[in-house]
């Protein structure tokens, strides 16, 4: 069994089985936390070293993620519409600010695959109640490349 030692992680166990399967998980700051590795890609100490360090930085890459969902629903607000009308969540702010203010981390993916390596930062404003997410990703650069409306 191929296995992997890093000073963050621990030990990795990078046999994996499926496509892709998670190879560490975490809860870091209530936020449900993996590590997906892709099947026949060696991870690189320097891409984990760079894992590690967006989650040591974790409290400023949520706040980077708030501005960039600000602005996300500032050019196009039918997430909140949706939220308040369809899902008939009237006690929801309307006000953009204060809505992103209010939605949750609720999980942060770190994918090594044999693309280039990314990291999924969930948010949702009512988890109970919808299973719509907006997910920002950040690049190997750990800078936000995409916000994608997911379910």
């Amino acid at each position: 069994m191929k296995k992997m030692e890093h000073q963050y992680f621990g030990q990795l166990n990078l046999a994996v089985t499926d496509d892709v399967d998670v190879i560490w998980e975490k809860e870091i700051q209530g936020i449900d936390t993996c590590l997906w590795l892709e099947k026949n890609v060696e991870p690189s100490t320097g891409i984990l070293d760079f894992c590690a360090q967006f989650l040591e930085n974790i409290d400023d890459k949520i706040k980077e993620a708030r501005k960039a969902l600000i602005a996300y629903l500032n050019d196009d607000s039918y997430y909140i519409d949706f939220h308040i009308e369809e899902c008939e969540l009237e006690d929801l702010p309307s006000d953009i600010t204060e809505f992103v203010s209010k939605m949750t981390v609720t999980n942060v993916d770190l994918w090594i695959d044999s693309e280039q390596p990314h990291i999924a930062m969930d948010f949702m404003i009512a988890p109970d109640e919808s299973d719509e997410i907006l997910c920002v990703k950040f690049g190997e650069d750990a800078k936000i490349i995409a916000i994608d409306w997911e379910s």
